[in-house]
């Protein structure tokens, strides 16, 4: 009976040892079958080749003034140089291949950010090399062509996605193959169109993008990008705002901000301008402390009447602009001027700029009474919606500015 014990538990125990050595393996097993199943392991990707995205500024950044050549075509390659509104420019993409890319069904797409406007046609294009947006290959493997992807324009706005293009090959390229794709590679180069002049460091700021996309249409891979800043473009127009009703022979401001021809605040413009109206006039002083935006007090006439405002600055060109109507009263209502749905490249996929945009630009430029930023409620996260609360409750004003928070839905 001992004997029989005994055996019983060296074979019960070999049998335990056995089994620690075994089940690692099988679990190994399992989850490599299991893994293979769900798709987890593919066949290894083609090498990434080296690439970069390099966006040059043609006649010195600025259609509108023609520079001596010395200072034309100016690289910028993700640096701190800036874009001005309104610049010519061209995207060049330029990649080398270290070994067979890219792999089955993958292609490359350059995608040009939601600021990138559309006022000039700059769309990208191939059949017009004589246009905006021309685009083509100036060096590639046989069989390399463009597809370009419809933006979908709606008829009332500039821009409501981004503008892209692929490039797709016949076959891989081979190591040390090039190609080289020109964006604005026409006379007229490209140009940009932006209503709110965003820096790359700011929150909700989109770049110029090259990068991998599979068969499905998924992102995969940023092979290269080009950031430059955007400013503001040389002042076009005065925006004059003054209060919709004031009372006779009562004291009222009135604010003065330079802009570009697509709404920036031309921060850069140096002068004075001069407002005037029936039996009024002001000065407002633009330095450099002013960046681009000045107040000045007034007397509202003794009696009730309805007032237009002009002011102008500069010389060469003179910058100019009327008011609102301003009604003399000695009764009535204020009527308030504002913007209840604003998106941000921070939580909305087709806008750029901050949260914090929707207020400054709101109040410091357009000069707005109101406003409420209102992204698209499936893209803000709860903690971007918390800081979106937050900068409302900082920016608002008791009297002077209401700062709402919201959600598109």
């Amino acid at each position: 009976m001992n004997v029989r014990r005994q055996l019983f538990r060296i074979s019960r125990a070999g049998r335990d040892r056995a089994t620690t050595r075994t089940t690692p393996l099988c679990i190994a097993v399992l989850a490599w079958l299991l893994a293979v199943l769900c798709g987890a392991f593919e066949r290894p990707a083609a090498s990434l080749p080296e690439a970069r995205v390099t966006l040059t500024v043609l006649n010195g950044g600025d259609r509108e003034r023609a520079q001596p050549e010395s200072k034309r075509d100016k690289a910028v390659v993700d640096s701190e140089e800036e874009l001005a509104a309104g610049a010519s420019f061209r995207v060049v993409l330029e990649a080398r291949a270290r070994g067979p890319f890219p792999g089955p069904g993958q292609r490359l797409r350059v995608t040009l950010p939601y600021y990138h406007g559309y006022a000039p046609a700059s769309i990208p294009q191939g059949d017009r090399p004589g246009s905006a947006g021309y685009t083509r290959i100036t060096t590639g493997p046989a069989g390399a062509s463009i597809r370009f992807i419809d933006p979908h324009l709606a008829p009332v706005v500039d821009v409501t996605a981004p503008a892209e293009f692929d490039v797709v090959f016949d076959r891989p390229m081979g190591a040390g193959e090039s190609l080289r794709v020109v964006y604005g590679d026409g006379p007229e180069g490209a140009a940009i169109a932006s209503e709110l002049a965003v820096s790359r460091q700011a929150p909700g700021y989109k770049p110029f993008l090259c990068r991998l996309v599979d068969s499905g249409g998924e992102a995969g891979a940023v092979l290269a990008r080009a950031t430059p800043s955007v400013r503001a473009g040389p002042a076009r127009s005065l925006r004059v705002i003054a209060p919709t009703v004031v009372r006779p022979g009562q004291p009222f401001r009135v604010r003065v901000v330079v802009l570009d021809r697509f709404g920036n605040r031309a921060e850069s413009f140096r002068g004075v301008a001069a407002i005037s109206g029936p039996g009024l006039q002001g000065r407002v002083p633009l330095g450099e402390a002013e960046r681009g935006a000045g107040l000045a007090s007034l007397l509202a006439p003794p009696e009730e009447t309805i007032l237009r405002l002009g002011a102008r600055a500069g010389r060469e060109p003179t910058v100019e602009g009327t008011s609102n109507p301003v009604l003399v009263r000695r009764g009535g209502d204020r009527v308030f001027f504002g913007d209840l749905h604003v998106h941000t490249g921070e939580a909305s996929w087709d806008a750029y700029g901050s949260l914090d945009d929707v207020f400054t630009y709101a109040r410091d430029t357009m000069g707005l009474d109101f406003v409420a930023g209102t992204d698209h409620d499936g893209d803000i996260s709860a903690d971007g919606f918390a800081r979106l609360c937050a900068l409302a409750r900082h920016h608002e004003s008791p009297g002077q500015f209401a700062a709402f928070t919201g959600f598109e839905w």
